[in-house]
């Protein structure tokens, strides 16, 4: 995330690797990923986790 923030605001990077500073709409879209990422990889990390208490597929599941 922070060299994808330099690329794009400091000026030599920008002209290196041909980039513009987003506008702000398109900021808002961006805002919200690094907590879906995060949320993604703390499940794949429970589900890989021994003894954790998610199930780790659907056939795991009691019924």
């Amino acid at each position: 995330m922070c060299f994808a923030a330099l690329v794009v605001t400091v000026p030599v990077l920008r002209h290196i690797f041909g980039t513009v500073i987003p506008q702000w709409h398109q900021v808002l879209w961006l805002l919200p990923l690094p907590f879906i990422v995060c949320d993604e990889a703390w499940r794949w990390h429970r589900r890989r986790t021994p003894g954790s208490v998610a199930p780790r597929s659907p056939a795991e599941v009691p019924q």
